[in-house]
């Protein structure tokens, strides 16, 4: 696979993790406290569907 077809599969593939920290750095950006919360749930399920985690609180 080309190097142009491999960098657009892998943004596609992880585009919904990729919005996720985009909008977190945006919202602590904005938050003058920097308390603002990762969401750990959602990331975990993003990262375990790209098969980049195999289970979550497995110690891995």
């Amino acid at each position: 696979m080309p190097k142009k077809q491999f960098y657009v599969a892998s943004i596609i593939k992880y585009r919904g993790i990729i919005a996720l920290m985009q909008d977190f750095f945006s919202d602590m950006w904005e938050n003058n406290n920097k308390d603002t919360k990762l969401r750990h749930a959602e990331l975990g399920l993003l990262l375990k569907e790209t098969g980049f985690l195999r289970g979550i609180g497995n110690g891995r």
